[in-house]
C-alpha cells in the first residue's frame, strides 16, 4: 500500500481540529461510545472455509476480508474521535487545520476488502424490484418478510462447498449470501440483533 498523501489545509474553516490524539476532548456528557460490529462471529465463520470457499469469496472482489483478525476489543474513544476527523467530501482525515491526510477510492478497497472498480452503484430505490428481492429470499431460505436474515445466510456460507460437486446456483448462493453476511456483521450492521437489508 502506498503511504497517506498529507497535504496541508487553508481555509476559514481551520478551527475545531484536534493537533494530536486528544481522547479528552470528547464531550462526557455523550453516550459511551459502542460498537455494533461482529468481528469475532464473521471471524469464526470465515476461519472455517476451505481452498474453494475462499477462491469464491475472492473472484467477487471480498478477498481482503478473509485474513481479518478475530479483535476481542476495539478502541472506541479513539475510534470516535477518528471519525470526528474525516471530511468525507473531501476524502481526507483532518489532523489540525493545516495538516490533512488524503485517502482515496482505492484505499477503502484495499483496508476493507470491497471491490473497487468503474460501474456507479445506483442507489436502492433504482436497483431492486420486489421480484429479484423475493427471488434471492426464497433461493437463501429468507423469510418472506423482515430482516431477520444473518443467521439465514450464515446456514447458506456454512455448507460444504466443493469444486467438482457444487451447482452454479449453491456457488452463487454462497457469493450472494457471502456479501450479506459481511455487510450485516462488518459494514453496516443493525441495532437489532440477527437484521441486514439485502439489496447489496
Amino acid at each position: 500500500m502506498s503511504r497517506p498523501h498529507v497535504s496541508s489545509l487553508h481555509g476559514p474553516d481551520e478551527d475545531g481540529y484536534h493537533p494530536g490524539l486528544d481522547l479528552s476532548s470528547l464531550d462526557p456528557a455523550c453516550p459511551t461510545p459502542s460498537s455494533r460490529t461482529s468481528v469475532q462471529n464473521f471471524c469464526s465463520i470465515i476461519y472455517t472455509f476451505n481452498d474453494f470457499n475462499h477462491r469464491l469469496v475472492v473472484e467477487i472482489g471480498y478477498g481482503g476480508m478473509l485474513p481479518l483478525p478475530a479483535i476481542s476489543k476495539l478502541n472506541l474513544k479513539f475510534s470516535t474521535w477518528l471519525m470526528r476527523m474525516v471530511d468525507g467530501p473531501n476524502r481526507c482525515i483532518k489532523l489540525s487545520h493545516d495538516r490533512s491526510i488524503r485517502f482515496w477510492l482505492g484505499d477503502i478497497h484495499k483496508v476493507f476488502g470491497i471491490p473497487c472498480g468503474k460501474l456507479d452503484i445506483h442507489n436502492l430505490e433504482y436497483q431492486k424490484t420486489e421480484s429479484s428481492v423475493q427471488f434471492f429470499r426464497s433461493v437463501l431460505g429468507m423469510p418472506d418478510k423482515g430482516n431477520q436474515v444473518l443467521k439465514c445466510v450464515e446456514m447458506v456460507i456454512m455448507k460444504d462447498l466443493n469444486e467438482s460437486t457444487s451447482s452454479n446456483l449453491e456457488i452463487d448462493c454462497f457469493e450472494m449470501a457471502f456479501v450479506i453476511f459481511y455487510m450485516g456483521h462488518i459494514l453496516t450492521p443493525s441495532s437489532k440483533h440477527d437484521h441486514a437489508i439485502i439489496d447489496y
